[in-house]
């Protein structure tokens, strides 16, 4: 019994024995190996996800997205036997993405831009990206740096309108940066240059011609964001100075003036001269426990823009329109701005300014105006207007002016020289179709009196030989008149 006993005792440990064995055997063999891979689909089958899509690996699976410039018909993440696809996103429908003056045109994936006629790529090349450029730059600095650096030559009206659009991208920076107060005033001394020269050549002399070629709309509108867009940052940079400062920045054709100080020590009136023009502020008279606080007072003076700003002459636009009676309205001076913040604190009474004329104007016959770019900070959509300032003295050469506002100024002047010039010419053309009315009734006279042998007589004759002599006086003064080049002749 106990011989029988043992033996299915030992024979079945050494079963358990080898069946152990045999499971380290095939823990270790190749094939256990094989089995525990992933099978990457991204790799092994050839373009799984399409040309549009892109093929991403994931532990017993996969998924698909889609490239740049498509959308999924589905969900972002799937596989193409579920029946989604990639199909083209059509970026011109998203809205003026090329910009102004320009046009988009989609194609499978992408998209790109042309210009208008009469409009040049700033890029150089007839096809272009509108993400080129500077729209990676954020920090202000080196934004007004790469507009400086890329506005200092020739420029064409696109080129104004994205530059002016890129300064009103850096204003909204600095006005963020404004509560800085561990900037260094020599920062903001250098950042103000920048600003300065960037905007100096955008608005000088020889971009003129860029600008006229915008419509009038659109040219309204960017030199006003442009002008507020200076204020602005300057207002904000001039926040970041913790002692009274005076700054002052000249360009070719701008001058800009900062002057930062406190309230309590304010001057009766704060004066400023500009290339021969002068302002004055008045604040009004309060209380020194009233007035606590730091002040910022920013002058502008632009000496390009006039053309630019050149008012509508058609009636109702503005309320210079009973000025056009008299002749073309221009700008006749340079324009001067000043801007005070927090202006609760420095309340102004009324501000003065002498503006140089540009031309010199007749007294007499010439009509000068007190003038002011007036515009909604919502909309910069600006018009001048004439409401609120007063004309104190007019001379040949200058204008002094009172206002209750401070903004941007200018002399508008309506010459009634134009306006005799315009009766002269009306005149001139009357004159001209009477006598040409007077030579026809003159021939039909001299060739009845010539032909008809029934009414031939010494009357006659005289009549004839008076109506020979009044056509040919006629005939000389209508042909001749303007004829005076060569004076030994007409004598």
């Amino acid at each position: 019994m106990d011989y029988v006993t043992s033996q299915p005792t030992a024979v079945c440990a050494k079963s358990r024995i080898e069946t152990s064995a045999s499971m380290e055997s095939l823990l270790k063999s190749p094939m256990k190996l094989i089995l525990l891979t992933d099978d990457n689909e991204c790799q092994n089958v050839t373009n799984i996800c399409g040309e549009r899509g892109s093929c991403t690996n994931t532990a017993g699976s996969y998924y698909c997205i889609c490239v740049s410039g498509y959308t999924s018909t589905g969900l972002a993440e799937f596989q193409p036997n579920d029946g989604t696809e990639c199909i083209d996103i059509d970026e011109c429908q998203s809205g003026q993405i090329c910009g102004p003056n320009s046009r988009c045109h989609n194609k499978n994936g992408s998209f790109y831009c042309t210009c208008q006629r009469d409009y040049i790529p700033t890029s150089g090349t007839k096809h272009f990206d509108p993400e080129t450029g500077m729209s990676n730059i954020t920090e202000p600095q080196s934004l007004l740096k790469e507009i400086v650096k890329q506005t200092s030559g020739e420029l064409t009206s696109v080129q104004v309108i994205a530059y002016v659009e890129a300064l009103c991208r850096s204003a909204l920076t600095l006005s963020a940066e404004g509560k800085d107060s561990t900037v260094k005033p020599s920062v903001i001394n250098s950042t103000l240059t920048k600003l300065v020269k960037a905007v100096n050549n955008l608005v000088e002399k020889d971009e003129l011609v860029a600008w006229s070629r915008m419509k009038e709309e659109r040219r309204e509108h960017t030199i006003t964001k442009l002008l507020h867009t200076v204020e602005e940052s300057a207002l904000s940079l001039a926040n970041n100075y913790k002692t009274p400062t005076e700054l002052e920045i000249k360009a070719t054709d701008m001058e800009l003036k900062l002057f930062t100080f406190n309230a309590r020590h304010t001057k009766a009136k704060l004066s400023v001269t500009m290339g021969g023009d002068h302002i004055n502020l008045t604040p009004k008279l309060r209380p020194e426990e009233d007035r606590n606080g730091s002040v910022s007072a920013v002058f502008v003076r632009y000496d390009s823009i006039s053309d630019i700003l050149k008012p509508s002459s058609e009636p109702g636009v503005t309320d210079y329109s009973r000025y056009a009676e008299a002749g073309e309205i221009t700008v006749n001076s340079q324009v001067i701005a000043a801007a005070v913040r927090p202006a609760d604190v420095y309340q102004l009474d009324h501000v003065t300014f002498t503006l140089r004329h540009n031309e010199p104007v007749d007294t007499q016959a010439d009509v000068t105006s007190c003038a002011f770019w007036e515009y909604e900070a919502d909309l910069l959509r600006g018009r001048w207007a004439t409401h609120g300032c007063r004309t104190l003295h007019v001379t040949s050469n200058a204008t002094t002016c009172s206002c209750t506002h401070l903004t941007h100024f200018a002399i508008l002047m309506s010459s009634g020289r134009a306006n005799l010039v315009a009766h002269h010419t009306v005149l001139t053309r009357i004159t001209q179709l009477g006598m040409i009315i007077s030579l026809i009734c003159l021939s039909m006279c001299i060739f009845t009196f010539w032909f008809f042998s029934e009414i031939q007589s010494t009357r006659t004759t005289i009549h004839k030989n008076l109506c020979c002599s009044l056509f040919m006086a006629e005939f000389v003064f209508l042909v001749g008149i303007n004829m005076n080049t060569h004076k030994v002749s007409c004598g």
